[in-house]
């Protein structure tokens, strides 16, 4: 007896040394075991979506109604749709959400788990999930239920709103449901409950409704706004959206179809105000400027003495009678004061360039360093440039006087603002020229001294173009606006620059970390300096010059054709009309061959203002610029065409490039771009469904000659 109570005590401490090592846990043969967890029970049937259980376990005396709970295993009714609702079992509570069976463990007080077995078996149909997408004319609400083939027509709404059945079996059901109407600008998009009759509906399942008249773009998809749409932009609400919207004043651009476009008289800038949804109107609109638009600089106001005698400052240059060699000293008046200056000739350039100096004068950086780098970039145009320009402009090169047969590039000091120029002047039925440059200009490398020089020689160049393309019977020869003359000037002297430097025209330049180098940021100038000042010309009016000559290599064209289209069709006026009254070509007609008959100005400044906005932002193949990488995004604000704000549906306009005339308050912008120009903003929308009033206004009414365009591109 004894002995079997020692054998016994032995077997007992054995078995607790045994239990501390896995308390929980079963041993392999048994022993040592947790002791088993009563349930309540070991089955339940849910008979509603939304409905709910407890169980009850209990282990020897301790008892709870919220037992650890954790799935096992789930047989769906739907793929798509949990039988079970999970952050509520982890609360230890069993709430249905869709049809189907799942297997539970339960677990209490450090016990061996135990198994229930749950059924979701509605006792009537049942609506789980509907698609998320906006509803409208022509879609498709897709619902997924259980036993939904047994619901009738009329028997599901949407905002009390009935919907057509389409189709379907147990488990899918298709319906439709028209599009709102949206009968003001006053709300965004709208989410309505579902219900249905004779059917359970999970809670809290809304429908994104879409509004007559809302405005639905793929990714990369543009749209120009109609009356209407301008008038009151509702966006689709699609997720993820974002938009950039472009306007331009049309006014020039339409009254050049029948005539020269002309200069507007009045305020310098036009308004544009975008509202979103509950913004109010600002209590003082943004006022332009009231001085009016400026008239062509005619390449410093030299063109505009067609027919005129000879000057004095003529009759020493315009008219001699030999060439000019180095070495020689000559006469010329002042471009800076009415007096004589000296110059003395520094070079002489294969194809009749000739570069003189005003003698006893200093230059910025110094007089040799100056003198050197302008005769650098005279050497490298006389051996690219002049090519070029033959086979885009004209193949006459212009001259200084019929007796020396070459042009004329004079510098001489001015401390006024300008940086060079070229003056034209006929005599004796022949247009001369001379380019002037201005030594108190810093020339900080070879390659921003042949942008420079390029540029002015490319107005001697028009003004030769001019010349030779006069109609029979026309008095004057002058030819198109100031975005023409300024702007194809710019485009030729960066197209140099680019040569010089080796870079390909699209080859998605990064332009921003080349500005910080004196020896690229010539050509970085482009995009550096592009904004809403298209009208005015140079670096804005190149750059859609450069984004038509692109558009045009892509269908075909060589660079040389497709530069020489934009260049003497831009010269020529939008439609031929030139200021002098003469009829030529025209930019339409040469580039309308390759870019298709309904090609347009107003269309076309507001596809290459997108290519600017969007530019590698988007994968849209249309919208972007192929010469430079990120044409918005500058090293600093006041750098490339940044959007001045972006709208935020349901949020609050922001402030983005300060180098646009712009103001934001609540979800609003107004922007005042120069007349007949450009300019955008963007919209992150993002599922909101925004309502937007667009508006324009010049001189304090309203203009409704602006045109719209919306992309998205995210």
């Amino acid at each position: 007896m004894r002995r079997s109570l020692a054998t016994l005590r032995l077997a007992t401490a054995a078995s607790l040394l045994a239990g501390c090592g896995n308390p929980a846990g079963p041993s392999g043969d048994g022993a040592g075991s947790a002791p088993s967890l009563r349930l309540d029970r070991t089955s339940v049937v849910l008979e509603a979506l939304g409905d709910s259980a407890a169980l009850t376990a209990t282990l020897d005396a301790q008892s709870t109604r919220t037992p650890a709970l954790s799935l096992r295993t789930e047989a769906r009714y739907l793929s798509e749709a949990a039988v079970l609702d999970a952050e509520a079992l982890s609360r230890g509570v069993i709430r249905a959400l869709a049809p189907g069976s799942a297997t539970l463990e339960v677990t209490a007080f450090g016990s061996a788990p135990a198994a229930v077995t749950v059924q979701v078996r509605p006792r009537r149909p049942a609506i789980v999930a509907a698609s998320t997408a906006a509803i409208g004319d022509g879609d498709t609400l897709r619902l997924r239920g259980y036993r939904m083939d047994a619901l009738t027509a009329g028997s599901v709404m949407v905002g009390g709103s009935p919907a057509q059945l389409l189709g379907g079996d147990s488990a899918t059901l298709l319906v439709s449901l028209p599009s709102l109407e949206a009968p003001d600008c006053s709300a965004g998009a709208t989410r309505q409950p579902l219900q249905a009759q004779g059917a359970d509906v999970v809670a809290g399942i809304e429908v994104l409704r879409r509004r007559r008249g809302d405005v639905k773009l793929a990714v990369g998809q543009a749209l120009q706004l109609t009356p209407r749409a301008a008038h009151c932009l509702l966006l689709a609400p699609e997720p993820g959206a974002r938009y950039a919207l472009a306007f331009v004043d049309t006014r020039q651009t339409t009254r050049a179809q029948s005539g020269f476009e002309g200069y507007l008289e009045g305020p310098a800038r036009y308004t544009v105000t975008v509202r979103g949804d509950g913004t109010a109107a600002r209590a003082s609109s943004l006022a332009p400027s009231s001085s009016r638009s400026p008239a062509p600089e005619r390449m410093r106001s030299s063109l505009s003495g067609a027919g005129a005698e000879p000057t004095d400052r003529d009759a020493r240059v315009f008219a001699r009678a030999t060439p000019w060699r180095v070495g020689d000293r000559f006469r010329a008046m002042d471009p800076s004061v009415d007096t004589l200056l000296t110059a003395r000739v520094v070079a002489v350039y294969e194809g009749g360039l000739v570069l003189a100096a005003a003698e006893g004068q200093a230059a910025d950086g110094g007089r040799d360093t100056w003198l050197a780098r302008a005769d650098s970039a005279l050497r490298f145009f006389a051996a690219e440039g002049a090519g070029v320009y033959r086979r885009v402009i004209t193949a006459n090169a212009p001259t200084t006087s019929a007796g020396s047969g070459q042009l004329l590039v004079l510098a001489a000091r001015d401390n006024s603002a300008y940086m060079g120029f070229s003056e034209s002047a006929e005599a004796n039925g022949r247009v001369h020229s001379v380019t002037h440059l201005n030594l108190a200009t810093p020339l900080p490398s070879s390659a921003s001294a042949l942008r420079l020089i390029s540029h002015e020689i490319a107005h001697a160049w028009q003004a030769q173009y001019a010349a030779d393309t006069r109609p029979a019977g026309a008095h004057e020869w002058q030819t198109g606006a100031t975005w023409s003359i300024e702007g194809t000037a710019d485009l030729l002297g960066w197209w140099l620059v680019g040569r010089y430097l080796r870079i390909e025209p699209n080859s998605n330049w990064d332009w921003a970390r080349a500005m910080e180098q004196p020896a690229s940021a010539p050509y970085a100038l482009l995009a550096a300096s592009t904004r809403d000042n298209f009208s005015h010309g140079y670096a804005s009016a190149a750059s859609f010059c450069l984004d038509l000559a692109t558009r045009m290599v892509r269908e075909g064209a060589s660079w040389d054709v497709a530069l020489a289209a934009v260049v003497r069709g831009s010269l020529d006026g939008w439609y031929g009309y030139s200021a002098s009254g003469a009829r030529r070509e025209g930019l339409a007609a040469r580039v309308r061959p390759l870019l298709g008959a309904g090609w347009e100005p107003g269309s076309a400044l507001l596809t290459w203002t997108l290519s600017q906005a969007v530019d590698d932002a988007s994968t849209s193949d249309v919208f972007q610029n192929r010469a430079f990488l990120s044409a918005s995004s500058g090293p600093n604000p006041t750098q490339g065409w940044g959007a001045p704000a972006v709208l935020r549906t349901g949020g609050t306009a922001t402030r983005v490039n300060y180098g646009a005339i712009a103001e934001v308050w609540g979800n609003a912008a107004s922007v005042s771009p120069v007349s007949s120009s450009p300019n955008y903003l963007l919209i992150d929308d993002d599922g909101r469904g925004g309502a937007y009033s667009l508006a324009a206004a010049w001189n304090g009414t309203p203009l409704g000659s602006v045109a719209w365009a919306l992309v998205r591109y995210k």
